[in-house]
């Protein structure tokens, strides 16, 4: 081989290399606005009490009483959004009390209301239990919040 076909040689791949590498980068850079030019989007999890857990049932449990011992509570949810609440104060003589109608659900699909005239009761509904809510829809804290649970039996 020659010089000069040597040196037409190297300038050939020169180019060619040079022609390779720009495309190849001008490729990357277009990939990459592509990829900075998407919108980003926040993670939204759909679920919730309402539309996740079997909560149609019944739950059972003793609430902490002001004026007695407790009251023995059993509380029926229907899948048509109709309830069953039966309450029995203990130690007290007029002490049994049976309400029924309907109840709903909260924008977020985790507590529900029980729409009984002049109380309102609410409760947090969480997998195999129902927590009752203060007058306020907030969870009771403190020593006794352990027994404001009502628990699933069937």
């Amino acid at each position: 081989m020659t010089r000069k076909t040597i040196k037409k040689s190297a300038a050939i791949l020169a180019m060619t290399s040079l022609v390779f590498f720009s495309c190849k980068n001008q490729g990357n850079s277009t990939t990459e606005n592509k990829v900075e030019q998407q919108p980003k989007q926040e993670f939204v999890d759909e679920h919730n009490a309402k539309n996740s857990l079997d909560w149609a049932g019944i739950y059972e449990g003793t609430l902490p009483c002001a004026s007695c011992p407790g009251i023995n509570t059993t509380l029926k949810l229907n899948a048509d959004l109709t309830f069953e609440l039966t309450e029995v104060y203990l130690d007290e003589e007029q002490n049994n009390f049976v309400e029924k109608g309907s109840f709903t659900w909260d924008k977020k699909g985790t507590n529900i209301t029980l729409n009984i005239p002049d109380r309102n009761p609410q409760y947090k509904c969480i997998e195999g239990s129902l927590i009752s809510l203060d007058t306020e829809g907030k969870v009771i804290e403190g020593e006794l919040s352990k027994f404001y649970i009502l628990s699933k039996k069937e």
